[in-house]
Formats: C-alpha cells, structure tokens, sequence
C-alpha cells in the first residue's frame, strides 16, 4: 500500500476513536458500531499486509466482537474465536513450546467449561494463554530492539489491559467500573493499531 493510503487510514481510525472515546465518556449513548467500524477498518486493512498471520489474526478478533460487541450474546464463540486469536500471535512470535502449551489450556478451559457450564473458565482459559504470549513477547522486544518487535510488544500489552478492563467491568462495582467501562476501549484500539503497525513496519510502506 501507498504511504497516503495508510494516512488516509490512521487519520480515519483517529477520527473513530476521537468520537467513541469522546461520546463514551461525556454521554450515555450507544457507540458499538463506531466501535466496530474501526475495528473491521483495521482488519480489512491488513489484509494488505505481507504478514498474513497478523492479518489472519485481526480478521479473527473481528469475527469474534460480532459476538462480544455487536450482538452482545453467544460470548463464548467470542472468546473461542480470541483463542484462535492468541495461537496466531503464538504463531507470528514462532513459541512452538508456548503454542503447545496454550493448545492444552485451551483444551483444558472448554473441557471444564462445557462440563461446569461457566463461562468464566473460557475467560480464565484466555487471559492465561494471553499472558504467556505477552511475557513471550516482552523477551523478543528486549532481545531483538527493533521496530516492530516493540510496536508488537506495545500493541500486545495494550491490549491485555484492555482485556483486564472487560474482567473487571464485569465483576467490579463503583467508580472502577465506570472507569473501566471506558478505559478498555480506550486501551483496544490503539494495541490493535500497534499490532497491525508492527507488521507494517516490515516494509508494506511504500
């Protein structure tokens, strides 16, 4: 892609963010679909990516806020479709080990999900998978000190505070939540941005 192609599209993600961001905290009002259209705007975009697993790896996250954003039910194919989600991000940081380790524990989590019926384990299941991706992630940027290898690291971490912020909305009470209500999309779209960034970083700027 051009270079102001890929301006043309963060100026549009800005603009997204800004008003969902704003709304958000000064109103009550509904911004799922602002939401999601930046969202599904990062997603299309990295398809022109060369790095097809960041891009599949997007798509995904895209595929699973319909469920977790846009209808608002079925959670659990949101977070099945998140798993798949943290095994491409396993994938793109080539932790073989860590990939085999996040199959059983994903194994594990629907197993005992299914068998409990509570979907806090699929929940539980994720943030661990997601916390051994990003303490893989941190050893690489460390390790390697490049420019995508940071902006990864930094979209990862982001967005596991946006994920810290969805648990906490959900089971917390009080001023928190209400800060965490808007701090989880505040974190979100800039760790996804970061994410898709990284992998542009490798020369899709042209």
């Amino acid at each position: 892609m051009k270079r102001s192609a890929w301006m043309a599209f963060l100026i549009a993600e800005a603009l997204l963010y800004g008003s969902f961001l704003l709304l958000d905290l000064l109103t009550d009002a509904d911004t799922k679909w602002l939401k999601y259209a930046s969202i599904l705007l990062a997603a299309i975009i990295s398809l022109h990516l060369d790095d097809k697993i960041i891009s599949a790896a997007l798509c995904f996250a895209a595929a699973g806020d319909i469920f977790l954003l846009v209808l608002d039910q079925w959670y659990g194919i949101g977070i099945l479709l998140f798993f798949i989600v943290q095994l491409m991000y396993s994938l793109h940081l080539h932790a073989r080990k860590i990939l085999c380790i996040q199959s059983i524990l994903i194994f594990s989590a629907v197993l005992l999900a299914l068998v409990v019926r509570r979907i806090e384990l699929l929940a539980a299941g994720y943030i661990l998978i997601f916390l051994l991706n990003l303490i893989c992630g941190t050893f690489r940027a460390a390790k390697e000190r490049t420019g995508p290898s940071i902006l990864f690291f930094l979209g990862m971490l982001l967005f596991f505070c946006c994920d810290l912020c969805v648990g906490y909305y959900n089971i917390g009470t009080g001023a928190l939540r209400a800060f965490a209500r808007v701090a989880m999309w505040g974190f979100y779209l800039p760790g996804q941005m970061l994410i898709l960034l990284s992998a542009s970083n490798k020369g899709d700027l042209k």
